[in-house]
């Protein structure tokens, strides 16, 4: 006997049981039915060979979800049958193929009923009595046959006879579940004991939970239960399953068999419950008897019938039991119920035929001879198809089958003769996980190919006509959305392909669709959270349940649970963060998988693969060891590099240029993007916001306070009138016309009316999101959330913000993502940690209060608009107001030394926000060398408190994360809070009481009473016991990695354990009180977030200090300020660690690093290097950035460059580089996000917005072969090139302004990435001097970059005063051909340039003379 699982559904049907009846129970119900009991009767030998990948596929498609789909072309064949559903209009109009039905409450009750299955055929004198072996061997078997066959059936009702299983494993019913959560709650709350090979007499299992239980169980007790060991094993036993949420067993004594009547009453009442009493329905009063209860029968149960079908033909195949390569195939069936044989028989061979297909193979497939035969309760079944059986024959294969009937109830039929038979029956309960198959990559063909002439990629229609069957039957598209074949074509064919697709536009599709065509299991990188559970949540909308996700939203049994599904091959998808490859634990499992249990990966998807290149250099480094982390972790069969399917939607050509360096895919054809991400739907508004604010007064508190109560006003203003601007935008027929002309799509929303735009429910809910940069305060989520609900009625106000690990946070937010996709909430304000990725159809605004750090960021954020291809608008908020600012500048000299001077400088408070988290990204070249000191030097490990101690001990004892908080309440009670709402210890009360929380877990008293005892066994007697628990423990130091490379005991190979953070916050915390100045750690903590200086540090102490005391002011003597500063740039947190691993991973020094998250730290790989080794990897790194001779050219100083070893100076001219090239790209993308807010604010300056987005995004010379290409990606600077362009936008096709505007466009995207070359800043220049000529604030703009851009050119060797001259004025000969009034702006500034290029040439001569001079002396 063998358990398979496959289930199909209409999904129209099934969703529409769902809004009629609750859906747990619907789910649960339609879980059940995809489990069923095969038992095989073979005569045949296993010499057959069949093509292992392709049936691997076919096998994972048909159990991609339980249940699934069914394919399409057989739901339509059901529904024209019994000339049933409609088509949806509105979703037909976005490309999705869905049936609608309205069916009567008669009908609709009938369908309900048909998932209750029973078979109201089998009698008593019916019923097959099943010997069980184990009733033989011990007393009392008589009495459990009597038990289900008599008294049962005679006493309560016969039906209860099919529902009871006999001789069920017990650790089966403690430990197996088929579902994560349900199994991770057996595994927190059931029992620790194990009962191998045990078994239960009678047990049934619920599709759901009835009066909370998960099913009943019966025991028949003979004599020898009466003894006392016998006793203690069946209260054991009792107690586990009671612990599983099941009923507590019935114990029937023989001894007291004449009063049995008293415990079956139990079973008679429970007929009083709905599933029972529809069971009990459907046995006396069957579906079939009548013609709106067949067509129930065969609407819900069919389906499942051609699903048993296909996975056992699919079973049989892929065991060599069928010989796929034989001419004719014999089949019989005989359908005891619901017909489906011949529609499941050619579903299977056409779904075969176009995998085969897509190969590009030419294997045909045997020719089918079919016979069917059915009963006469079914002789009336629309679906049936009937070629009576000649029982003379001898069939290939014989199947019986039946959906109504559990198994053992009746006998397979003996008269049919056949090599293998297969005896197909409902199961009683699921008992076996469903396994996916791996094998070998397949390389399909080709689906088109690239046209060199125009770029064009041009399709195999016959190969995109097969592929389309698989789009429609699992996604039910009608068929595939421009760009998506390309990528998809890369992929299929097993290359790593870089997909660039608008947002909204089924990037996730592209990879789901071709991962699920590869016998493989799929890594999916996801940066954030929701996004894992968007995509989680899209594949369980498609009925595709085979995914899980790892993130710190699970417990710690959850991310077990998670990791053995991978591991187990019973998971297609596995969603984790970049950071779980950096887990040693994670990639044992993953080694564990391939290597031991034969499990193999396909690919590794990156969806927003952009982050690859912005956050990797900026606080995301696992995200640059993403590509070898994947090559060396996830194996695929065959031992080639994993496959890559990078995904975004927001990456300019040079981007995606950086994405393709980071993840090593030297492939130059791995690139594929759609050339046009416009989407007319989206429409955009820039509102500019005047405070009242003090310029004098720079960035202080009041300033910023005036900002934001003046965009809270606008907010506020601007979200009222929502339905206006839309009103506006879908008035004007040119934006209209040219989305229906170009795109031809019709953009209008339906029933559009200003009145009731806020009042819609459900799917007609026009859904809003506000994007905030901070959690609190003005800027922040909760204030604006507050604000909107106190102020605009009707509409229901949800929040979304990063967990930094919180817990509660990860719950909230996964509350409110799930709330807001369900269209429960009108509105979610949210930080951009919701910002990529999801899915939702009906936002119709989205509103930034401050401008994004970059343009890709903003374009995936107001990406989420308009999903439904409906008019959206996507509003920013903006001030341009400019203020006076200090800052403190570092600088490093050519040897090194650092400097510092400060700054006077004029910003916007919109532009100083976003510079904050840029700073706190980069903090500082004296910072990152202190840090880096220490980690070579002497690593300090973190103070540890007692009760960081104790939260350490949980996780060893109980595997779970439970986060301990020591807090005097408002009654002045000191209390120990677990978690936090879980409950707390009264510290100050005898034996520390335990109280539970509002939702306290069961597992919390254990962990309360490990706590408890904690305490009272390692305090000492004379403390108390809230004062004892946040002492600190002595802090440890230990060695660093330059010292021990210099050891000459140390192995070649050794690893260094490197704490996340050090104690230097509590060194603050403790010199400061040793001056008498009480300070906690945690105020240290507050005080240095968001600050590079030691004067807004102290500044920041002070505030903290006072708001945590009264308004008490903190005095901090000036003479204790060098050596706070001296602690405060020693302070190294969790970010800043994994920075400096990454510098030292980039020269050599760490070959590979693990994380434990458990302990908080990282395991640096660490080997001795020949000399020069680390000089040669800096190059390479150099490299990715600058062309050969200016590497060469900047390395001739490394040997002058401060430091005392080569590691030290590699490091120290790293940094610098680093700090002048990386972290001026990302003020680069800030620029050039605020430049296209400014010109949104002009007039036109919606299509003017979009205008530069899209020329920014897809500008034609930022294509591969125009600068790029002229540029050698930004490493070659050369005036030619400069001149080239300045010719080619007047005579290129297009039109001058057009391509002007194109080259401004390729310009300022290829300043994000090599914000020093010459030749983009002076093009833009160029572009800007005739584009905005009418526009003084971007002229100034063009001014600076003239500046700065012949500046640069200076410093090239070959030029002199006089060439630069010669080369200023080609420029201004140049804009004199558009017009010659331009050059007067440039004249505003010539002479200053001289002069800066004299003086500069000075200063070098006469450092270059005193240097040589002082080295040769």
């Amino acid at each position: 006997m063998k358990q398979l699982q496959a289930g199909y559904i209409i999904d129209g049907v099934a969703e529409y049981l769902m809004k009629t009846f609750t859906k747990e129970k619907v789910n649960g119900l339609l879980k059940q039915l995809s489990f069923f009991d095969t038992e095989i009767v073979s005569s045949v030998g296993q010499e057959t060979q069949n093509p292992e990948q392709i049936l691997f596929v076919a096998n994972n498609i048909i159990s991609r979800g339980l249940p699934t789909r069914i394919s399409l072309e057989l739901e339509k064949t059901i529904l024209n049958n019994f000339k049933i559903g409609s088509l949806n209009k509105k979703l037909a109009e976005i490309g999705s193929i869905k049936f609608d039905f309205n069916f009567s409450k008669l009908f609709t009750n009938k369908l309900y009923r048909a998932l209750h299955i029973i078979d109201p055929r089998i009698k008593l004198f019916e019923i097959n009595k099943l010997k069980i072996d184990s009733w033989e061997n011990h007393l009392g078997s008589e009495f459990e046959e009597d038990f289900l066959y008599d008294k049962l059936p005679k006493l309560i009702n016969p039906f209860w006879i099919q529902l009871f299983e006999s001789q069920r494993e017990l650790e089966n019913i403690l430990r197996f579940s088929t579902s994560s959560d349900d199994e991770i709650d057996k595994f927190l709350n059931g029992t620790i004991n194990i009962f191998n090979q045990q078994m239960i007499d009678f047990s049934l299992e619920f599709p759901y939970k009835i009066f909370n239980l998960r099913g009943l169980i019966v025991e028949i007790d003979g004599s020898q239960h009466e003894e006392n060991i016998q006793k203690t094993v069946d209260e054991n036993r009792d107690n586990a399953t009671e612990k599983a949420k099941w009923k507590r067993a019935i114990r029937i004594k023989t001894r007291e068999w004449h009063k049995i009547s008293e415990k079956l009453k139990f079973f008679k009442d429970l007929e009083n419950e709905e599933y029972f009493k529809l069971l009990k329905t459907n046995y006396t009063e069957p579906l079939s008897q009548d013609k709106e209860g067949l067509k129930a029968l065969q609407l819900l149960l069919t389906p499942f019938a051609v699903s048993r079908i296909h996975k056992v033909l699919v079973d049989l195949l892929v065991n060599n039991k069928l010989d796929l390569s034989k001419e004719v195939w014999n089949i019989a069936v005989i359908e005891r119920d619901v017909p489906g044989a011949k529609l499941a028989i050619d579903d299977f061979f056409n779904t075969l035929k176009s995998l085969l297909q897509l190969t590009g193979g030419n294997q045909i497939l045997p020719k089918i001879n079919l016979f069917v035969e059915n009963t006469p309760e079914f002789e009336n079944a629309e679906l049936k198809w009937i070629n009576p059986i000649d029982r003379n024959t001898q069939f290939d294969l014989f199947i019986d089958l039946a959906v109504l009937q559990r198994n053992y109830l009746t006998l397979m039929d003996k008269t049919v003769n056949a090599n293998i038979k297969v005896n197909i029956r409902s199961s009683h309960s699921p008992k076996t996980n469903r396994k996916f198959l791996t094998s070998n990559l397949i390389k399909y063909k080709s689906l088109g190919k690239k046209a060199r002439r125009n770029n064009k990629f041009i399709e195999d229609k016959n190969q995109v006509e097969i592929l389309k069957k698989f789009l429609q039957d699992i996604y039910r598209k009608q068929s595939f959305r421009p760009g998506q074949i390309e990528i998809i074509n890369r992929a299929i064919q097993t290359k790593s392909v870089i997909g660039l697709l608008p947002t909204g536009s089924g990037k996730s599709l592209t990879y789901q669709l071709t991962a699920l065509l590869q016998p493989g299991i799929s890594i999916v990188i996801d940066p954030i959270k929701s996004l894992m559970k968007d995509q989680y949540d899209g594949l369980l909308r498609n009925w595709i349940d085979c995914s899980v996700y790892i993130n710190s939203s699970l417990t710690q049994k959850g991310k077990q649970v998670a990791i053995q599904k991978i591991n187990d091959a019973t998971t297609l998808f596995a969603f984790i963060s970049p950071e779980r490859l950096q887990d040693d634990t994670f990639r044992k499992k993953l080694i564990e998988t391939t290597d031991f249990n034969n499990n193999y990966f396909g690919y590794c998807v990156i969806d927003e693969a952009h982050c690859v290149s912005e956050w990797g250099h900026d606080f995301r480094t696992s995200y640059l060891r993403l590509g070898d982390n994947a090559r060396n972790y996830c194996k695929t069969k065959s031992g080639k590099d994993i496959p890559f399917f990078a995904l975004t939607a927001t990456a300019s050509y040079d981007v995606l240029a950086d994405i393709q360096r980071e993840l090593k895919i030297l492939d130059d054809n791995a690139i594929v993007r759609l050339e046009n991400l416009d989407r007319p739907e989206l429409q955009f508004e820039i509102k500019e916001v005047i405070a009242d604010i003090k310029p004098e007064q720079g960035l202080d508190f009041s300033n910023k306070q005036a900002m934001g109560k003046a965009k809270q006003e606008k907010l506020i203003y601007e979200i009222k009138n929502i339905p206006q601007a839309h009103k506006k935008f879908i008035s004007n027929e040119q934006i209209i016309n040219d989305a229906s002309l170009h795109h031809g799509l019709n953009i209008v929303p339906e029933n559009f009316s200003t009145q009731t735009f806020f009042n819609g429910n459900g799917e007609n809910t026009n859904a809003g999101l506000v994007f905030c940069p901070h959690r609190n305060w003005y800027f922040g989520v909760t204030d604006n959330a507050s604000n909107i609900s106190d102020n605009i009625g009707g509409v229901v106000v949800g929040t979304f913000m990063g967990s930094s690990g919180e817990e509660r946070r990860d719950e909230t937010n996964e509350i409110s993502q799930s709330e807001f996709i369900q269209n429960k909430t009108d509105l979610l304000v949210a930080t951009k940690a919701f910002g990529m990725g999801i899915d939702k159809p009906n936002i119709r605004y989205v509103v930034h209060f401050n401008y994004p750090s970059s343009i890709e960021s903003y374009y995936q954020e107001a990406g989420r608009a308009g999903r439904d291809k409906k008019i959206a608008i996507c509003i920013i908020l903006f001030n341009q107001q400019e203020v006076v600012a200090e800052d403190i500048i570092q600088k490093v000299t050519e040897n090194g030394e650092i400097t510092e001077e400060s700054e006077s400088y004029s910003t916007s408070i919109d532009r100083d926000l976003l510079q904050s988290f840029h700073q706190n990204n980069f903090k500082g070249i004296a910072k990152e060398k202190i840090i880096l000191a220490e980690l070579l030097t002497e690593i300090k490990f973190p103070t540890k408190r007692i009760i960081n101690q104790l939260e350490d001990g949980i996780i060893e004892k109980f595997g779970r994360i439970m986060h301990l908080r020591t807090y005097t309440n408002n009654n002045g009670r000191r209390v120990l809070y677990l978690n936090p709402n879980y409950g707390s210890l009264y510290l100050d009360r005898k034996h520390f009481p335990f109280y539970a929380g509002n939702d306290p877990e069961t597992q919390t008293s254990d962990i309360a009473n490990f706590v408890r005892n904690y305490i009272q066994t390692n305090k000492p007697e004379n403390q108390i016991a809230f004062d004892w628990l946040n002492q600190f423990t002595q802090s440890s130091k230990q060695e660093g990695i330059e010292k021990l490379l210099e050891n000459p005991d140390k192995l070649e190979k050794f690893i260094v354990v490197i704490p996340f953070a050090n104690n230097t916050k509590e060194r603050i915390a403790m010199f400061l009180q040793s001056k008498g100045i009480n300070v906690s750690e945690r105020l240290v903590d507050e005080a240095q977030k968001f600050c590079q200086d030691i004067d807004t540090f102290i500044s920041n102490l002070k505030k903290q200090y006072s708001k945590f005391n009264n308004l008490e002011n903190l005095n901090i003597p000036s003479e204790l300020k060098p050596k706070l500063k001296s602690l405060f740039l020693q302070i190294r947190e969790e970010q800043d660690t994994f920075k400096a691993i990454y510098r030292l991973s980039i020269i050599g020094v760490i070959d590979d690093y693990t994380i434990d998250y458990k302990s908080d730290t990282i395991s640096a790989h660490i080997s001795r290097k020949k000399k020069g080794y680390y000089n040669k990897q800096l190059k390479n790194y150099l490299l990715q950035y600058n062309s050969i001779e200016k590497v060469e050219d900047r390395l001739k100083k490394l040997e002058h460059y401060k430091g005392n070893s080569e590691i030290q100076k590699c490091l120290g001219f790293l940094i610098k580089f680093i700090y002048e090239e990386i972290a001026e790209q990302r003020k680069e993308a800030i620029k050039a996000m605020e430049e296209a807010c400014k010109i949104g604010l002009q007039e036109n300056g919606s299509r003017r917005f979009k205008e530069f987005i899209d020329l920014y995004m897809n500008s034609k010379y930022a294509r591969p072969e125009y600068l790029p290409s002229d540029t050698e990606k930004g490493l070659k600077e050369d005036f030619e090139v400069i001149k080239k362009y300045m010719d080619l936008v007047r005579s290129d096709r297009g039109g001058e302004i057009n391509n002007l505007k194109h080259l401004r466009g390729a310009a300022t995207v290829l300043l994000v990435q090599r914000p020093d070359n010459y030749v983009f800043i002076l093009l833009k220049a160029f572009t800007i001097f005739i584009i905005e000529k009418e526009n003084d604030e971007f002229i100034k703009e063009a001014q600076q970059d003239f500046y700065n851009g012949f500046l640069k050119l200076s410093n090239n060797v070959s030029e002199d005063i006089l060439s630069v001259k010669d080369k200023v004025e080609y420029f201004k000969n140049k804009l004199s051909d558009f017009d010659t009034v331009l050059n007067l702006n440039i004249a505003e500034i010539e002479d200053v340039l001289y002069h800066k290029i004299h003086t500069d040439w000075i200063e070098a001569f006469n450092s270059k003379f005193i240097g040589d001079y002082e080295r040769a002396n």
